[in-house]
């Protein structure tokens, strides 16, 4: 089981170092990963209240590819997981030249998270049709693929096109960093097993709805012939003063038994912290007590 910390990228505190500080951090405590979040913009209630976002409106999101290449030149060691990357609302030849140019600077510490997302709101701000997030997802990727792996690069599909064309550097990981898909639809869980190293669970979701994700996963991956061995499981887990130690070591071992191979403690939208030190002290924490007494459990 490897351990992560984030989301990096969305600390909810006004201190212009605090991504920094905290990403440095995690990699001095020798966490494996860090993860970073997207969103572009999120949208005000209605007028009579009715929420339109999960989130409020003004949760600060620094741009998570932006923030991957500060985070390559400010850590060392720990692996840099976008988690996940909203590829139909980016343009995926754009995206692809940022992942390989953070690849590159990191010397090779970046894993690519994507997922179609599920705010309209959002699309329409982007002028991107909503229901047409699960086709360009799929061409997205195919595209970034040629793009990061082949010289000469052709591609005609119903969204993006292009015609005898190249990008260069490639990535510094080659075929290309490793893809893990988000996602709790049927399409995503296709996605995991064609393109993926593993799914990026919801943080929302229930053990329940975990495991079941994770075996539906698993059976298609023993139908395309893919090695269970290889695929991997990412889960999300809160971690604030207020969460008790015993309680969280309970967590992420039931998360263990489900097949969690990647946990990653988040601290931020947790009541109890407001400031950078604040983060830090749960990381802290969790590589003090939590990660100790779950790797002595297994």
């Amino acid at each position: 089981m490897k351990f992560g910390a984030g989301a990096v990228n969305s600390l909810l505190t006004d201190d212009p170092m605090a991504m920094r500080d905290y990403a440095q951090a995690a990699d001095g405590l020798k966490f494996d990963f860090l993860t970073l979040i997207d969103h572009v913009v999120l949208a005000y209630p209605t007028i009579d209240g009715t929420p339109r976002s999960r989130y409020p409106a003004q949760t600060p999101f620094h741009d998570i590819l932006v923030a991957l290449g500060y985070l390559a030149g400010v850590t060392s060691r720990i692996r840099l997981r976008a988690a996940l990357v909203i590829l139909p609302q980016r343009g995926p030849a754009v995206v692809a030249k940022q992942i390989a140019t953070a690849d590159i600077l990191s010397g090779g510490r970046i894993d690519v998270g994507l997922g179609i997302g599920w705010h309209e709101e959002e699309y329409d701000a982007l002028e991107v049709p909503f229901s047409e997030r699960g086709k360009r997802m799929d061409e997205g990727i195919e595209l970034m693929k040629q793009l990061w792996s082949q010289e000469h690069i052709n591609f005609d599909g119903d969204f993006y096109q292009v015609d005898e064309m190249a990008m260069e550097p490639k990535p510094f990981q080659q075929p290309h960093p490793p893809i893990w898909i988000g996602g709790t639809s049927q399409p995503s869980f296709r996605r995991v097993v064609e393109h993926g190293v593993g799914w990026l669970s919801g943080p929302a979701q229930t053990l329940d709805e975990m495991a079941s994700g994770w075996n539906t996963i698993c059976s298609l991956a023993t139908a395309h012939g893919r090695n269970l061995d290889e695929l991997r499981l990412h889960v999300s887990v809160g971690l604030g003063p207020e969460e008790p130690t015993d309680q969280i070591i309970e967590a992420v071992s039931s998360l263990g038994d489900i097949g969690a191979t990647d946990v990653s403690f988040f601290t931020s939208y947790l009541t109890g912290i407001d400031s950078v030190e604040g983060h830090i002290a749960q990381l802290e924490r969790a590589m003090s007590d939590i990660v100790p007494a779950v790797q002595a459990g297994r």
